[in-house]
């Protein structure tokens, strides 16, 4: 009997746990993108680590390559400044080649 309490509140521990862990991994994904967000190694890993799992990570917080898309639209922006950039102005070459290289990876 002693046992099998003790395992019921490892049971009940391990994932009252979890959904604390739950709660602040998607408080942290909600966060992406604004002001205040940091990037918090733990929850990261979290995350990654239970990205297939919907019981964890629902649908509407499943990312949809936020982060990606993001990525796009910067060089996108960086290329066409570069294309309109005068004469006059000297364009850093290393990061107009990087610009569109990363707009040819992420396009295909």
């Amino acid at each position: 009997m002693l046992r099998s309490l003790v395992g019921s509140e490892m049971c009940i521990r391990d994932r009252t746990e979890q959904g604390v862990a739950a709660r602040e991994a998607l408080a942290y994904l909600e966060s992406f993108g604004s002001d205040g967000w940091k990037f918090r190694k733990v929850r990261q890993t979290w995350l990654l680590q239970n990205l297939y799992d919907d019981n964890l990570v629902p649908e509407d917080h499943f990312p949809q390559g936020v982060s990606r898309d993001k990525t796009l639209q910067q060089a996108q922006e960086m290329v066409k400044g570069f294309e309109e950039a005068d004469e006059a102005v000297e364009v850093d070459a290393i990061k107009q080649s990087r610009a569109v290289q990363i707009v040819g990876a992420l396009i295909e």
